[in-house]
């Protein structure tokens, strides 16, 4: 008798075993629309395909960057501040915690007048648009807040290198009043924004001067204290290519320097890099090098249907933009679209806006060329094109239709078929970030000093 009851528990021990694999091994595709806050919509497939679960602390908080909140918020307006009388503007996505905006802050000015760069943290009440409390730094905030248990991450960068002591890093804010729990000053600038994983935060290689090899070094902290774990010396840098986590992995761009006499060109200086890094073992998988020298540093990626969306472009001038499906496994092109139009004119501070894919579809528009263009995301076929003028923005999804503020400050509404279906000026000029939905409201911000919050149905009459 007890042989007959040894040999069932161990059948169902042997049972439970083959259960929890097939578990694991099944794919579950994250409805990216329903967006963290409300992730109880699951799709499960016996397609092999990887895994794409949920995860919130990343850049526009989902590997499509379809950016929805499932909350509420009050109808009102921000003027945001500005200091030495330079006005500021968000070049970074805003976040929402705790029933509060979370908005970063970046001085408008350009050039190497490194006295007139600085960057904040204004923290908003969503329900009378009050100010709660705000930060100031000494170097722009482009980085979308990161927050977990109460704590704020932000990173400070701007375009150009600035050699000033304090001027670049990482800080860890208290997200109620805003005091510092620790600030980790880095010898690069950190524009990108970075993730939360297992209390470590991972840091994309910032831009600094390859004459002291300040540049390239991929950076794992504590998210407790800022001290590193691990660093990477990856001999590239990141400018805008917000990391894509798909489970355990995570997914960026870069540009691979060689500053050396024989190399008198822009064009001959760098190239494109894509990375795959495993998060468990802090370890680069693979990396893939592009005979192209621009725009995958800017590029920040996407997921879709198995596979990883990134793109550069051609030049700085008269380019033409290429937008690449790669096996998220080893790096292999799968596809590759190149634009059949060229910009007109340049873009030197970013070069490729972020991408956005909803429901087997990629988007991708341009600083330069101003075309939206729709790509089936499992071959690069293109599905239509609109002309949107340039912009540094990418499109969100909202109400099954696809919205975009453009570079001159117009507002477009587009139907999944690519038809217009609204199109008005709301003097709200595009960053390099998305419209974020918020409920039954939008909140349209980007490099002018205002943010208004404002219905859906604004978009559609």
């Amino acid at each position: 008798m007890r042989r007959v009851v040894l040999s069932i528990v161990v059948l169902l021990l042997i049972l439970s075993i083959l259960f929890y694999w097939y578990a694991q091994s099944t794919t579950e595709v994250y409805n990216s629309y329903a967006h963290y806050y409300n992730n109880s919509n699951l799709i499960y497939s016996n397609v092999s395909k990887p895994v794409a679960k949920p995860f919130p602390y990343q850049f526009e908080g989902s590997s499509s960057h379809v950016y929805f909140v499932n909350s509420s918020i009050s109808n009102f307006n921000i003027s945001l501040p500005s200091l030495d009388s330079v006005n500021s503007s968000v070049l970074g996505p805003i976040s929402y915690y705790n029933k509060e905006l979370l908005i970063p802050l970046s001085s408008d000015s350009m050039g190497i007048n490194f006295s007139q760069y600085w960057g904040g943290l204004a923290v908003v009440n969503c329900t009378d648009g009050n100010l709660t409390w705000i930060d100031y730094f000494n170097n722009q905030v482009m980085t979308q807040p990161i927050v977990f248990n109460g704590v704020v991450y932000i990173g400070l960068g701007t375009a150009f290198y600035d050699p000033n002591k304090d001027s670049n890093g990482v800080i860890a804010l208290n997200s109620t009043n805003g005091k510092i729990i620790w600030a980790r000053y880095l010898d690069s600038e950190h524009m990108p924004t970075f993730i939360y994983y297992n209390d470590t935060l991972v840091i994309t290689p910032g831009l600094g001067t390859p004459i002291n090899n300040s540049s390239g070094i991929l950076y794992f902290l504590n998210a407790t204290n800022g001290k590193t774990i691990k660093k990477i010396n990856t001999s590239s840098e990141s400018a805008m290519s917000s990391i894509l986590v798909v489970n355990n992995t995570s997914y960026f761009g870069a540009a691979k320097f060689n500053f050396s006499s024989g190399s008198p060109s822009y064009q001959d200086q760098f190239k494109n890099m894509f990375y795959a890094v495993s998060l468990r073992n802090m370890s680069i998988l693979w990396s893939d090098k592009f005979n192209s020298s621009f725009g995958m540093q800017d590029s920040s990626p996407v997921f879709s249907n198995g596979q990883i969306i990134t793109g550069y472009s051609s030049s700085l001038f008269n380019n033409t933009i290429s937008i690449l499906g790669l096996n998220y496994a080893n790096g292999k092109i799968d596809w590759n679209f190149t634009s059949p139009e060229h910009g007109n004119i340049s873009s030197p501070y970013i070069q490729l806006p972020p991408l956005t894919s909803y429901e087997g579809v990629v988007y991708s528009d341009s600083p330069t060329i101003g075309i939206l263009y729709a790509l089936n995301a499992s071959s690069g076929a293109l599905l239509w094109q609109f002309y949107t003028g340039p912009t540094s923005a990418n499109v969100n999804i909202i109400n099954n239709s696809i919205v975009l503020l453009n570079s001159a400050g117009y507002l477009y509404v587009i139907n999944l078929n690519g038809k217009l279906i609204n199109k008005r000026y709301v003097g709200i000029t595009a960053g390099p970030e998305n419209i974020v939905q918020i409920g039954n409201k939008i909140i349209l911000y980007g490099a002018s000093n205002k943010i208004e919050i404002v219905p859906i149905s604004f978009l559609f009459h």
